[in-house]
């Protein structure tokens, strides 16, 4: 396998067994993966919604609000969505 996909893989990876933990109610540890992935420099923008998600769903709306601006920043397909769930959070109530 050439660099180009092994890098690709890794990062589909590094995105994809975090946000199942998230699905599956397991927060804490995909928060540990996702931030893992994060630490090691891996930029994507589903990699930080997911991250933003998982942030939210864990209590965090602060760091919430940070990755999903870092996903919107990077300004790809996935970015829209993004921007979507940080409107939604600006308009939720603190606490919610």
């Amino acid at each position: 396998m050439d660099r180009l996909k092994l890098r690709k893989s890794n990062r589909r990876q590094c995105n994809t067994f975090p946000a199942s933990l998230g699905v599956n109610g397991r927060f804490e540890e995909a928060r540990n993966q996702i931030e893992a992935a994060l630490a090691a420099g891996i930029r994507d923008a589903k990699l930080f919604r997911h991250a933003g998600e998982i942030a939210l769903k864990s209590g965090d709306r602060a760091k919430a609000q940070q990755y999903l601006s870092q996903s919107a920043e990077l300004n790809t397909i996935g970015s829209e969505l993004a921007r979507e769930q940080l409107a939604l959070i600006a308009e939720a109530p603190i606490g919610q």
